[in-house]
């Protein structure tokens, strides 16, 4: 039993080190950025303090080093959309009313689900029912 639970979570981790992989290609292989010229026109100084503040200077084998070994440490960086607030931050100011929506959801569905799943087993003849 311990080997099998050793065998899932290196599994797990394995699954992990892949999806980030995956999503860190597919998000810098996509065209376009968020310091596009036509969107911000910044001068040369401006662009490259902007570029290494956000990460985006460097290989992309360095780059994918600094995101994993700042995600490792919680540390997602400044949000585009707001320069002055860490992702950290915004998604500690969201996190309560994220789980209270979850919380509320799973209170109405679990009970709901259970008693028409019940409902359907007692019904005879139901389209779903595939021993007539």
């Amino acid at each position: 039993m311990v080997a099998y639970v050793i065998r899932r979570c290196l599994s797990l981790i394995f699954v992990i080190c892949v999806i980030s992989a995956i999503t860190f290609v597919i998000m810098y292989s996509v065209p376009g950025g968020p310091f596009e010229e036509h969107q911000m026109p910044l001068q040369g100084a401006q662009r490259e303090n902007i570029l290494r503040k956000y990460g985006m200077t460097g290989s992309i084998f360095e780059r994918y080093i600094a995101y994993v070994s700042n995600a490792l440490q919680g540390d997602f960086g400044y949000s585009f959309f707001s320069p002055t607030e860490r992702v950290r931050d915004l998604i500690a100011r969201v996190w309560g009313p994220t789980l209270i929506l979850g919380g509320i959801t799973i209170a109405i569905s679990l009970p709901l689900g259970v008693w028409l799943g019940i409902l359907a087993a007692k019904h005879k003849g139901s389209p779903l029912d595939l021993n007539y």
